[in-house]
């Protein structure tokens, strides 16, 4: 899951965040979700290198995030997502998996 693609060599030094996002459905989590990794890029200006979701529902989700501070010496950013968008989301449970669909504003 990522919301800027980035080009470079990861920093060394990592933080833990844990992160707890509330929702009303699937749908309206996951964009909320997103948002917030959105927001640690570009309000927070760290880059989420890896994500230990601890307990999902229908109607909330608590992770830990590893991240790192983006350095512009060490990163090039590739794309930038401007948004999150509720565009033709889908969230469904197949099987033993989730997956989602969700168009980004670039």
């Amino acid at each position: 899951m990522m919301y800027v693609m980035i080009k470079g060599k990861p920093a060394k030094s990592t933080k833990i965040f844990n992160l707890s996002v509330e929702g009303y459905d699937l749908p309206d989590l996951m964009v909320r979700w997103l948002g917030e990794i959105l927001y640690l890029f570009e309000g927070e200006h760290k880059l989420v290198t890896g994500v230990d979701v601890n307990a999902v529902s229908h109607s909330r989700v608590d992770a830990t995030l590893e991240t790192v501070s983006f350095n512009a010496n060490l990163h090039e950013i590739l794309c930038e997502i401007k948004a999150v968008t509720f565009h033709q989301i889908e969230v469904v449970k197949k099987d033993n998996r989730w997956e989602a669909r969700i168009i980004f504003d670039l």
